[in-house]
């Protein structure tokens, strides 16, 4: 099966890390392409995307942490459903040797707004180590990886099948809301209780 150009796109990246803890980010997507696209490529673009953004803060995870895979729903609008559309495999990891690692609970927030007021994007990212604080709060350097991760997240992502306008599903809308580029990073590590793998589907 192929994608259509103006698909909306839900992916759901399933992360790992030590203790055996699991982490499932969320994504949202409107495809831009000339024509429809395969699976496999839309697939690979995603996965790109995502180890993009992780990419930005890889200096502050360990070797352990890892994403496991990304999976792909494709919305039906006529079903008013979320289609399943495949799955691939990751290959990022954190790239320090270190394995003291903050509590699986803690949870570094991204937040970025949508073009509607009251709609928002909030990623949570999986417990860094304990270099990503300091004084209770995270640390310099942290941070601005964190606004490297912000601003790829928000920004329209062209991969190498077609381009991704980011952003949000809305179920109260029914509508894709994209990223307008602004939001923030929390200075604070909170917790999350965390979705288990394969939500989305």
């Amino acid at each position: 099966m192929s994608i259509a150009d103006n698909s909306i796109l839900r992916a759901a990246a399933h992360f790992t890390g030590t203790n055996a803890s699991d982490v499932v980010n969320v994504f949202h997507f409107v495809m831009d392409s000339v024509g429809d696209q395969s699976e496999e490529d839309v697939l690979a673009d995603v996965l790109a995307y995502v180890e993009g953004l992780m990419g930005n803060v890889e200096g502050f995870y360990g070797s352990a942490q890892l994403l496991e895979e990304v999976l792909l729903w494709v919305r039906n609008t006529a079903l008013d459903q979320w289609d399943f559309a495949g799955s691939i495999d990751g290959t990022w990891t954190g790239t320090q040797g270190s394995t003291d690692v903050l509590p699986p609970q803690v949870a570094p927030q991204v937040n970025a707004n949508t073009t509607d007021a009251h709609s928002h994007g909030r990623k949570y990212l999986m417990a860094p180590l304990d270099t990503a604080t300091t004084g209770g709060g995270s640390a310099g350097a942290f941070q601005t990886a964190l606004t490297g991760y912000f601003d790829d997240l928000v920004a329209t992502f062209i991969g190498a099948a077609a381009e991704y306008a980011v952003g949000v599903w809305s179920e109260k809308f029914n509508n894709f809301l994209q990223f307008n580029g602004t939001g923030g990073i929390r200075s604070t590590l909170g917790t999350q209780r965390r979705r288990k793998p394969g939500v989305g589907s």
